[in-house]
């Protein structure tokens, strides 16, 4: 049984997460099922991590402290996939 689910997102990492799968020749329900399923999915520690933010892990400059982090790892990702 599929139910909707309504998010609340900035609307840059709204069009930014369009344009990936748009690129990727998926959807955004997919994406976001995907990830959740991840999380989710019972004795898979490992999974829980998803594989972007292994690979971004220790590559923003950012100081963690700061508030926008998010948005400097959201900018690297745009500009790596473009």
């Amino acid at each position: 049984m599929e139910t909707k689910l309504t998010l609340r997102l900035d609307e840059t990492t709204i069009q930014r997460a369009k344009r990936f799968a748009r690129e990727n020749q998926t959807s955004l329900s997919d994406i976001v099922e995907d990830y959740f399923r991840r999380i989710t999915k019972p004795g898979q520690t490992e999974d829980r991590i998803a594989p972007i933010i292994k690979e971004l892990s220790g590559i923003s400059k950012a100081n963690k402290s700061r508030a926008n982090y998010r948005e400097e790892i959201a900018e690297y990702l745009t500009k790596k996939h473009k």
